[in-house]
């Protein structure tokens, strides 16, 4: 061994603890200062810090190259319904390395932030990690995942008069056909009435964990709610869905001012009642408009759900987040696989 590799400092790799936040930050500040998402702090603390279960076992693992750390994984945790078998999973995120120090190292991170869960969830994964992606044996569901809009307004452009005014009265269809249908809903439905909320602090949590609108989903339960929705980066809408005084559907908007935008993050309720899904979407939509938002967005991967989406006259194509799954529990693998058993939001990923 040469006297210059002797004095290379060694690579660990370890489980990152909250103590190491400073260290991580001067990795990012070092080598990703494009990437606002990275370098927000209190956004850090609160996705690995304070996801629950960090206590016990915390959520990020990080390659330390002497005093100093060279890259970095970590992963939001959940537990996964499949049919009958609850187990845990984990949804890769922060995965980035000093492009010094790729290879071997970097892989053996990753591969150790797989291994935490037996089903493994990826989404908007970079051109470069998609190679890896593939030979790590994920089967790939994008084809299935669907980006969803509805035009909540009619924004003028410099177009002719009378495009301008088919796109109006385009508009003011829509509008029509969504309050149509949401009335239709509350007929069709008995003793439907809503909550809206600002604030996710609600004895009502309790009744997440046991609605399902398929087989194969994330659970959502009281801790994991109020934990995922509470992000420094979000500002949240809570549209509760109740009969009588029992709630029975739960619907989560994050409201984008400056892009204008009303994004659907999630969506909980029980497969057994499809106009009262419809019913609550159209609430949500019009929430949006009344907060000024001009256009309703979402991504999901959800038969019921995108039912109700397309009745209401959404227009969709595919996600370009891509979703992506690896399952290491053979006796579900089947099961987790297929793409029509699954009910999935991009709230179950960390876009927003």
């Amino acid at each position: 061994m040469t006297a210059e590799a002797m004095s290379q400092p060694a690579i660990v790799m370890r489980r990152a603890a909250r103590a190491d936040a400073a260290h991580l930050a001067e990795f990012y500040a070092r080598n990703f200062a494009d990437r606002p998402r990275l370098n927000d702090t209190a956004l850090w603390e609160w996705e690995f810090a304070q996801q629950p279960g960090a206590g016990d076992s915390f959520p990020f693992f990080v390659l330390e190259a002497g005093d100093r750390i060279e890259g970095g994984i970590g992963y939001v945790r959940f537990q996964w319904r499949a049919g009958a078998h609850i187990v845990a999973g984990l949804h890769p995120v922060n995965y980035f390395v000093n492009p010094n120090f790729k290879g071997l190292h970097a892989l053996r991170l990753f591969r150790t932030a797989l291994s935490e869960a037996p089903v493994v969830l990826g989404s908007y994964i970079s051109d470069a990690a998609a190679p890896l992606v593939k030979r790590s044996g994920f089967v790939d569901l994008s084809a299935h995942y669907n980006a969803y809009h509805f035009p909540l307004c009619f924004i003028a452009t410099g177009t002719s008069l009378a495009r301008s005014l088919r796109a109006a009265i385009l508009n003011l269809g829509r509008r029509m056909w969504v309050s149509m249908l949401g009335a239709v809903a509350q007929l069709r439905t008995s003793n439907l009435h809503y909550h809206v909320a600002d604030h996710v602090d609600t004895p009502w949590l309790s009744h997440t964990f046991a609605w399902r609108l398929a087989d194969c989903s994330v659970i959502k339960d009281a801790n994991y709610v109020a934990w995922r929705y509470s992000s420094p980066a979000l500002n949240c809408r809570y549209i509760w869905q109740l009969r009588g005084e029992t709630p029975i559907a739960l619907a989560v908007m994050h409201l984008d001012q400056a892009r204008g935008e009303a994004v659907l993050l999630d969506c909980m309720a029980e497969n057994s009642e499809p106009w009262a899904l419809l019913g609550l979407i159209a609430k949500t939509m019009s929430m949006a408009r009344r907060d000024g938002a001009d256009i309703w967005i979402t991504h999901t991967l959800s038969a019921p759900l995108e039912r109700a989406l397309r009745t209401l006259g959404c227009g969709w194509r595919q996600s370009p987040l891509g979703l992506t799954v690896l399952c290491a529990d053979v006796s579900i693998r089947d099961q987790v696989n297929d793409y029509r058993g699954w009910h999935f939001m991009v709230g179950d990923t960390d876009v927003y």
